[in-house]
């Protein structure tokens, strides 16, 4: 379980970089950050997971390498979009 409680856990200046994700082992909680948009970009064998919060708030960003999957998030509102 990789677990987010704000956005500046992971932000665009300074992301994190997931490497031993298993998509349908692993999950992604943002449940905390309160809804908001998800997007999932795949560039080259790696996911690039951005976050805006509630209203266009700001951005947090994950890498990881290998894809990522909608049903491998708790997002507590948030919209997976792929």
């Amino acid at each position: 379980m990789f677990r987010y409680t704000s956005v500046a856990d992971s932000t665009a200046a300074d992301y994190d970089g997931i490497t031993d994700f298993t998509t349908g082992v692993d999950r992604v909680d943002i449940s905390a950050l309160g809804g908001g948009a998800v997007s999932i970009n795949l560039y080259g064998g790696q996911s690039v997971v951005s976050y805006v919060g509630p209203g266009g708030g700001p951005q947090g960003v994950i890498l990881l390498n290998g894809v990522i999957h909608q049903n491998d998030f708790i997002t507590g509102g948030a919209t997976v979009y792929r």
